[in-house]
């Protein structure tokens, strides 16, 4: 069995300018072999599409228990579970003023908190097996099913029509204003009852995934703590008083009505719903622009879904493939394993790097190539297996309702200057993106 090929700092995926230039890094990567390690962060790398689609379906052996971040969760530590135990005692007996004392506390030292531990708390999808994900997905999965996703479209598609409405009055505008931070806010504040101002939200989802990544910006972490701080006080308060709320159903009965499982009560049910709220934003947010930005920098692409829009699903897909909005999350391995012939120790940290699967050429032809006539796509942008990403459905619905509203109303895409990358360590996207759309 050859011997896993080790990898210097400068090949480290979260170096800032491999995180702002990743596609040709990425391939480095993968010509140096499917699985790499890098002692300075000591972690392995799963780099190929076969190594990351492996460890993903192997959970047993590549477990979510610890963690999907660089930080080792402290939760499933003895000091972490004894202050998870506390907390949660704490919400279930005095869930208001819990949530206010939370929020006191979030707001001035919470971000010096989770700058020193980024991942305190068990996240009850990402964050667990099974059987405990099996249940805690359970409690949740009817809120994202084919009849709720379809009743959703209404909703989604009266948000789209508005922005569109209001950036076609504009010469310019901002992308990321306009589309990929509004429209995302929208919609999962309709999904779910949770209803925060839209910088709140971005920001606060933002910070939750850049601190996944190790050495996290203290301003990162405070909007982190802000987030939750706010979620568990005037968030849960403010939840509509209707028994068809997502959110309501999770904070009050664990999940959905007559769902074969259920969150516990206390704080699993308000990380929960805490974990959907964000996932939900961010992660919709850099689809919405990086596949605006492929198509601004692919006329050709434009051109050709505008003679053929019933490609849009097919473009959404490639779009995710070919500029996904998760750069990576981690694994650790519960016993020795072997993956793609490279010998990895029990204990060890690997990191699933989903962007680099996606642009393997020995599953793609042309990978850099954004080809929204692609139809072999098993790209992993959400994941795959038991972690499949519980919002994909929604987060495609938002993306093909978009393109079809500006395929019947906007001729061409154009950029207007250059737009400006997040920083971010776990996602990819845009912090402003100018484009003019000029009307068809």
């Amino acid at each position: 069995m050859p011997a896993v090929v080790e990898v210097d700092p400068s090949l480290d995926p979260f170096r800032p300018e491999n995180l702002a230039d990743p596609y040709p890094f990425y391939a480095r990567l993968r010509e140096l072999g499917p699985v790499l390690y890098l002692p300075s962060r000591k972690m392995y790398l799963a780099t190929t599409h076969g190594a990351v689609d492996t460890a993903l379906r192997d959970f047993r052996t590549f477990s979510s228990a610890a963690g999907a971040g660089y930080p080792v969760c402290t939760a499933s530590r003895g000091g972490g579970v004894r202050r998870t135990k506390a907390l949660n005692a704490a919400l279930v007996r005095a869930p208001r003023l819990t949530g206010r004392l939370a929020r006191f506390t979030m707001d001035r030292i919470g971000g010096r908190v989770l700058k020193r531990d980024p991942d305190p708390v068990e996240a009850p999808f990402i964050g667990t097996d099974p059987p405990q994900h099996t249940n805690n997905r359970r409690a949740v999965q009817p809120f994202f099913s084919k009849d709720a996703i379809e009743a959703a479209v209404p909703m989604v598609r009266r948000h789209v029509a508005d922005l569109v409405d209001q950036s076609l009055s504009r010469k310019t505008i901002d992308a990321v204003e306009m589309f990929s931070a509004e429209l995302p806010t929208r919609v999962i504040a309709d999904f779910t009852g949770v209803r925060a101002p839209t910088d709140r939200a971005l920001r606060g989802s933002e910070g939750i995934f850049d601190i996944m990544g190790p050495d996290p910006a203290l301003s990162s972490c405070q909007h982190a703590a802000h987030a939750l701080g706010w979620l568990l006080s005037d968030g849960v308060a403010d939840l509509p008083d209707d028994s068809a709320c997502m959110g309501r159903q999770i904070m009050e009965h664990g999940g959905a009505t007559g769902a074969s499982g259920s969150l516990a009560a206390g704080f699993d049910r308000a990380v929960g719903l805490f974990s959907i709220w964000v996932a939900a934003l961010d992660t919709t947010a850099c689809l919405i622009g990086n596949m605006l930005n492929a198509f601004a920098d692919h006329p050709d692409q434009w051109q050709r879904l505008r003679e053929n829009p019933d490609l849009a699903e097919v473009a959404v897909e490639e779009a995710l493939r070919f500029d996904s909005p998760i750069r990576a999350f981690f694994r650790t391995t519960t016993n020795d394993a072997v993956l793609c012939g490279v010998s990895i120790p029990g204990e060890s940290r690997v990191a699933t790097m989903f962007a680099s699967a996606n642009r393997d050429s020995d599953v793609y032809t042309d990978p850099d190539t954004f080809d929204i006539g692609r139809r072999s796509n098993p790209h992993l942008s959400f994941g795959a297996s038991i972690h499949l990403c519980l919002g994909a459905p929604l987060a495609r619905l938002e993306a093909t309702v978009l393109l079809r509203e500006l395929l019947a109303r906007v001729k061409f895409i154009e950029r207007t200057s250059p737009g400006v990358r997040t920083t971010n360590s776990t996602t990819r996207g845009f912090r402003s993106l100018p484009l003019a759309l000029v009307s068809a």
